[in-house]
């Protein structure tokens, strides 16, 4: 999981897809290695990635266990995420999915074949976490690592810029990154 892969703006079609389609075209550049997925508007404090970094399943998410509205939640049960949907209740809810996954190498081909069965059907619009739900309905084990606390953002908007400005850079250590 060391080497990091970009995606040119001529590989993406922005305005008509969504993370499904990044996923899918990155593919190629992930076969044969575990991978992290991290959705370009998340800022977290560094030590939440520690322990997504080193799965137990095949498939985890990163969750904090507090509730936050806008964003993407998840019902665990007997240690695993069963669902993940932003249509979760607060009364179903057991999370906050973060917007961070990490992928195994023993998954990766269901993983890749959801991914091509979904885009082949035009579902270039969706979140990755369609593939991921499937997976996990045919009995995958999708794990989680827990935010611990730490802090973290999704930034869509000037008011979650506010929020990761209050809560989330004061804990970044920027002058041990610019060194």
């Amino acid at each position: 999981m060391a080497r990091a892969h970009r995606l040119s703006r001529e590989d993406l079609v922005n305005k008509t897809t969504n993370n499904i389609y990044s996923l899918w075209v990155a593919r190629d550049r992930l076969r044969g290695e575990a991978f992290m997925c991290l959705n370009a508007d998340v800022l977290c404090e560094p030590d939440i990635l520690i322990p997504a970094a080193n799965p137990t399943a095949p498939i985890s998410m990163i969750v904090d266990p507090d509730w936050r509205d806008e964003t993407m939640k998840v019902v665990i049960r007997n240690g695993r995420v069963i669902k993940m949907s932003k249509k979760i209740s607060r009364l179903e809810c057991s999370g906050t999915y973060i917007g961070i996954t990490t992928s195994s190498l023993r998954i990766q081909r269901d993983f890749f074949r959801s991914l091509d069965r979904l885009v082949a059907a035009g579902q270039v619009n969706e979140f990755f976490n369609v593939a991921v739900q499937e997976l996990a309905d045919q009995g995958t084990k999708v794990g989680y690592t827990s935010t611990a606390s730490l802090s973290w953002a999704e930034i869509d908007d000037p008011a979650d810029l506010a929020f990761a400005r209050e809560h989330v850079f004061p804990k970044l250590d920027f002058a041990e990154a610019a060194a």
